[in-house]
């Protein structure tokens, strides 16, 4: 099987050449690599060119965007530039564990059925990159399905630790929508579909920096009402993602309905100051990402 690494970048250069030389050193080389700059205003591209010249990466590939698409867009073009049976998003400013192709590439190809793999991963910052947080080294192999239920239907793992199926990928494009992240969305249709599964290892190295793209609560009345309808959006979606692809178990219909329902009172709540929803809200609170999400909420709406 072959392997595509996709990477999106905008103003990484302060960083970039610590990850690229990762990927290349790896044990197993990548098959290709598939570089798209949402439009840098710092040498990024610069770096990257030189980088792919003077180590003859003939198989590596720079896509320059006419125009910035943003973080979401920029990763659905890198996807789709790629030709591997297997592809790994890659953030600019990570670094991989030098075994981390080798390691999940055999995962995927012995087990067929996973459509999506999830590692663990170490934090760094840096100003201390030699203090790693939750670094570990695990020899036995342990591969767990990842089972739907409240707490799952969010995002547990971020993008930079997955490996993808491409033809699993072709298979749910449909389902995607603009401005959905990249990670969230293989996330959540993964878990859905029973294709989502956890492999035991640490495989990447996550650096932590206040230019991070993730991360970022929504704490003002706009930016919180933008987050809620995508997350309206998002419930919807998968109901008919649960419907089309014949999964509609009655288990999971009833967790995205109470999802879907209980957004719709936290829209209100924020965006129409219900003040009433605060009642009614402790009482889905199983249906949050974060109970901090409520407080957050309920401070946004008295506010306003």
């Amino acid at each position: 099987m072959k392997s595509s690494v996709a990477i999106a970048t905008y103003n990484g250069a302060k960083f970039i050449l610590k990850l690229l030389s990762s990927i290349k050193d790896q044990t197993r080389k990548a098959d290709e690599v598939i570089i798209c700059d949402d439009g840098s205003k710092d040498d990024t591209v610069a770096l990257i060119e030189t980088f792919i010249k003077d180590n003859s990466l003939n198989n590596w590939k720079l896509c320059k965007n006419d125009k910035n698409l943003g973080y979401a867009e920029n990763y659905r073009k890198a996807f789709s530039l790629t030709t591997g049976d297997i592809i790994f998003p890659c953030d600019q400013d990570d670094i991989w564990v030098i075994d981390r192709l080798e390691k999940m590439m055999s995962v995927m190809e012995q087990n067929k059925d996973i459509g999506l793999l999830n590692t663990d991963y170490a934090e760094f910052s840096s100003d201390k990159p030699d203090i790693l947080k939750n670094y570990y080294i695990f020899d036995e192999t342990r591969i767990t399905k990842i089972r739907l239920n409240a707490k799952n239907r969010f995002l547990q793992y971020p993008g930079c630790v997955m490996a993808i199926r491409k033809s699993f990928l072709s298979n749910i494009e449909k389902y995607w929508f603009k401005s959905w992240a990249h990670d969230e969305f293989l996330w959540c249709v993964a878990i859905s579909l029973n294709q989502c599964y956890y492999y035991r290892y640490c495989s990447l190295k996550r650096r932590c920096h206040e230019e991070q793209t993730s991360g970022h609560l929504a704490h003002t009345v706009d930016s919180r009402v933008s987050y809620l309808e995508g997350e309206l959006k998002s419930a919807e979606t998968l109901l008919n993602v649960l419907r089309l692809e014949q999964m509609d178990t009655k288990k999971a219909v009833r967790l995205y309905k109470k999802n879907l329902k209980t957004t719709k009172l936290r829209l209100d709540l924020v965006k129409n100051k219900r003040l009433r929803n605060i009642f009614i809200l402790p009482f889905y609170l199983k249906y949050y990402y974060s109970k901090k999400s409520y407080l957050i909420e309920i401070k946004i709406a008295l506010k306003g």
